[in-house]
């Protein structure tokens, strides 16, 4: 069941201190709910993943079956936080799009999400997140990787510019544009015949 915030308008200074103090505790039973040997077995399942290395970093983080989808969507996080901060377009931008793969308000993935999204995730995600997607594209055939990667560059890119840029007309900064290109380069090195692979 997920639980939906009230209208931006209405809320009040206590309800904006409630939700924060409901979402930092479902983050740490999340957390620690993620680390079960239970919910290791359940995720090396659903997940199809042999390298217990990687499950035990997932766990780490707060991964559980139910979240996984959340490492599909951490570039656009990583994205967000390629300057000072992540602003509140890039927030709503983040969570649009996360909605569009079926993430409800308050649900586990969302939660997680929504979470990183307020405190910059460790240098643990972006690792994990290499190693998790060197997985799934293993599994990929080229034309579905390349599609992924074309559709990822295009919600990066869309995130980046929720901000208006610097002037307001929806630039991408030099930042957010280094951010997007390594992230899309390791993808693409995940492509075999991929020439950017030998360097």
């Amino acid at each position: 069941m997920s639980l939906s915030k009230p209208n931006h308008f209405l809320q009040t200074a206590a309800q904006d201190k409630f939700f924060v103090e409901l979402e930092e505790q479902l983050f740490k039973r999340l957390k620690i709910e993620a680390t079960s040997d239970q919910s290791h077995e359940l995720l090396k399942h659903h997940a199809g993943l042999k390298d217990e290395v990687l499950l035990s970093e997932l766990s780490n983080l707060g991964i559980t079956p139910e979240s996984l989808i959340v490492m599909r969507l951490l570039p656009l996080v990583l994205v967000a936080w390629a300057e000072r901060g992540v602003d509140s377009k890039e927030h709503a931008a983040v969570l649009d799009i996360a909605r569009q793969f079926g993430i409800d308000d308050w649900s586990v993935a969302f939660v997680l999400l929504d979470h990183w999204l307020q405190h910059r995730p460790p240098a643990e995600c972006y690792d994990a997140w290499c190693r998790y997607m060197k997985e799934v594209t293993k599994q990929m055939s080229p034309a579905s990787r390349a599609s992924l990667i074309d559709i990822l560059e295009q919600q990066m890119t869309a995130v980046a510019k929720a901000s208006g840029g610097y002037i307001g007309l929806g630039k991408v900064s030099k930042q957010e544009r280094q951010t997007i290109e390594r992230l899309i380069a390791v993808l693409r090195h995940q492509m075999p015949g991929d020439r950017a692979e030998t360097h």
